[in-house]
């Protein structure tokens, strides 16, 4: 495949390429970095078939256009190249392939992550959602979302779930003592509009004190914004089963350069994001698997289940 995209590149972008190697991450997709004739380094992004079939692909090609959009209007996120014919993705057999450019940086955890990098990333979460509400959303991804049909789903999921086995008792027993806990009303207060979707620390870079660059904004699409503020906290602030309020301040911080984020919408923030990623976490198939990423993940959500009921007690010492 790589020396197939290195033929593709020169035809279709009129980039020749050398020391095209191999990139870690990504689900079932590849990344693939290279160097061009001009020095210029690029990342090229693989999507797999088993998991991209064409509707996907359409979906990943409007949030890569809105990534553009955000890029070009100065949004720290790597630049998407458009081929000759005009369009993001080009296809090989039956898998496809886009090209961005190299974004520098390092990731860091929840044990790594500094208060300054912190701050910053809350900054840039808001800047990001800003720049995101200047785009139309009538014919976004996930527009419109109601109350009622997120949470008819979410007792949808758990009443597939709940015959799986009691071998899940103890998480669906909390589950179901949340679910009988939500109304509609509680997701129609949240605040809407396109969000990236998948804002962890494997998807953020940073350089000493600050980020560098937002990557993987493929997901980008209208739903509750302060999912990405809920997944940001658990995957940088969450450490040893607890919250790291200093870590929790900075973030609430550096959002409120650019937006209001008070401590009651972190409580929000954390339970929309348990709605949305609980049925992502809790299957059978998540509980098969012993991955570094997906026990981190579903020990994520599996604190908000916990303590779901008692968060305004924890928020009170931010």
């Amino acid at each position: 495949m790589i020396s197939e995209i290195a033929f593709d590149l020169a035809w279709a972008y009129g980039v020749s390429c050398t020391n095209i190697i191999p990139l870690q991450g990504g689900w079932i997709n590849n990344l693939y970095r290279a160097e061009t004739e001009s020095s210029n380094l690029i990342v090229v992004k693989e999507y797999s078939a088993r998991r991209f079939d064409k509707k996907r692909i359409k979906d990943v090609e409007a949030a890569l256009g809105r990534q553009q959009l955000i890029q070009k209007a100065g949004f720290p996120c790597p630049y998407v190249y458009t081929a000759k014919s005009g369009g993001i993705f080009r296809f090989i057999n039956d898998d496809s392939y886009i090209v961005m450019s190299f974004a520098e940086g390092i990731n860091e955890n929840h044990l790594s992550v500094n208060l300054l990098q912190l701050e910053s990333l809350g900054d840039t979460c808001a800047l990001m959602h800003k720049m995101f509400s200047d785009i139309p959303v009538e014919n976004v991804k996930g527009y419109p979302i109601n109350g009622n049909k997120t949470l008819s789903e979410l007792i949808k999921w758990y009443e597939d779930f709940s015959t799986v086995g009691s071998e899940y008792a103890n998480m669906l027993n909390h589950s179901k003592t949340i679910l009988d806990s939500l109304d509609s009303e509680f997701f129609d207060k949240l605040p809407k509009g396109i969000a990236h979707e998948d804002f962890t620390s494997d998807n953020v870079l940073f350089n000493k004190d600050s980020v560098s660059a937002v990557v993987d904004l493929d997901c980008n699409k209208y739903s509750y914004m302060w999912h990405d503020v809920g997944r940001a906290l658990l995957s940088f602030a969450l450490e040893n089963g607890k919250l790291n309020m200093e870590k929790v301040n900075a973030f609430i911080c550096g959002y409120s350069n650019q937006s209001v984020l008070k401590k009651s919408d972190i409580i929000d923030a954390l339970r929309i994001t348990w709605c949305i990623e609980m049925p992502w976490w809790f299957s059978p198939e998540t509980y098969k698997t012993i991955g570094r990423k997906v026990l981190r993940y579903r020990s994520e959500i599996e604190w908000v289940t916990e303590n779901w009921f008692e968060l305004e007690e924890i928020m009170r010492y931010v």
